[in-house]
């Protein structure tokens, strides 16, 4: 999640992802796969539990990625979730 936070993520293959759940704080957004009874972030107490590829796929729309939906069977064999990088030579 952390590449796609900073744009580095041209391609994103998104299943679904199993038993993985993140936590979502409705003050800042910020999400973490932390299970906390506060934010990581603000120390909010107004968070709530939300599924994996639902944040990873809001993320993923918020910058420019190519999103793409494999067949479940192709999805399994890596996780759920797979992605191609950008990198830059500077």
């Amino acid at each position: 999640m952390h590449e796609l936070e900073l744009g580095r993520v041209k391609a994103l293959f998104l299943g679904t992802i199993p038993d993985v759940s993140t936590q979502e704080c409705a003050d800042c957004l910020r999400s973490s796969l932390e299970e906390s009874t506060t934010c990581v972030q603000c120390r909010s107490a107004d968070v709530y539990r939300v599924p994996a590829e639902e944040i990873i796929l809001r993320k993923a729309l918020a910058t420019d990625v190519e999103i793409l939906a494999p067949e479940e069977a192709l999805a399994k064999e890596f996780g759920g979730i797979a992605a191609t990088l950008r990198y830059c030579t500077t």
